[in-house]
């Protein structure tokens, strides 16, 4: 792009982006940093804005993740999202993760940012083993396939602390 200067204007739409690494990152929590290191293969993203809807529309996903949170050990994982971000909500229209031989499908909605009401519904299916393999727990031997589904719903009530405020419901099979 070109300004009315005649200088190259570059934006983050402009610009391909295939491979992400986070070095020796950190995520706080409680105010105690915890190590995280990602590496990203084939990143996609996509954003359009729809003046009719006054929405932004967009894609996200990448295969071949690497994920490493604290002293945990590698997880490869790959994730496609879809989403929509209007003024007053955010809209995730599908969410697939992929860890090995377990997946996460999510759907949802956050309305009213400043007193926020979330309402999910997700599926997922776990492979025991991997899980308990990946968490570095050998405490305890399993195999086999948890299968869980349900919706999650979340919306402060006043003079009740955070987890006071949700509400899972679901189903659980192996």
């Amino acid at each position: 792009l070109r300004t009315s200067s005649g200088k190259t204007k570059i934006t983050l739409f402009d610009l391909a982006i295939r491979h992400t690494l986070i070095d020796h990152g950190a995520i706080y929590f409680n105010d105690h940093p915890h190590n995280i290191e990602a590496d990203l293969r084939d990143l996609k993203m996509r954003a359009a804005y729809d003046t009719e809807t006054h929405a932004y529309d967009g894609t996200v996903g990448y295969r071949d993740g690497h994920l490493r949170y604290g002293m945990h050990r590698v997880v490869p994982y790959s994730l496609e999202a879809s989403y929509s971000v209007m003024p007053g909500a955010f809209k995730l229209k599908r969410a697939a993760v992929e860890i090995g031989r377990s997946k996460l499908l999510l759907s949802g909605e956050v309305k009213d940012y400043a007193n926020p009401v979330i309402h999910a519904n997700y599926e997922a299916t776990i492979d025991t083993a991997q899980a308990l393999e990946l968490t570095n727990n050998s405490s305890m031997a399993s195999s086999g396939v948890l299968q869980t589904s349900g919706t999650i719903r979340y919306h402060r009530k006043p003079k009740h602390g955070f987890l006071d405020s949700f509400q899972v419901d679901g189903d659980a099979t192996s």
